[in-house]
């Protein structure tokens, strides 16, 4: 049973990956390899690194392997939901900019 805390840090989670799912949605090919700001970011290359975070963050918890920091097993999942909660917030920033610079849709 997930006990409330986590099931509350889920649901954030959840949010944030719908809003950056929004933010490339009717996006064509050729606009989300595009780097239309200061950064070399795109939407492309957003999405690939998502991918690969959560791939990578998946098999250490599956592994049980130690985590930088010295965290307890017992702190794991608390640890990478709030991590994870604040990468995907941050990247469907980076994306909102992007999309907006691409085509000006801006909102959540």
């Amino acid at each position: 049973m997930i006990r409330r805390p986590r099931r509350a840090q889920a649901a954030f989670l959840d949010k944030q990956r719908d809003i950056l799912v929004r933010k490339i949605e009717g996006v064509t090919d050729e606009d989300a390899r595009k780097t239309p700001t200061a950064s070399s970011f795109s939407l492309l290359g957003i999405l690939k690194h998502r991918a690969l975070w959560e791939r990578r963050w998946f098999q250490i918890i599956v592994a049980g392997r130690t985590f930088p920091g010295r965290v307890a097993r017992g702190q794991v999942l608390r640890w990478v939901l709030m991590h994870h909660i604040e990468e995907v917030a941050r990247h469907a920033g980076h994306a909102d900019i992007i999309r907006e610079t691409i085509d000006g849709s801006t909102g959540e």
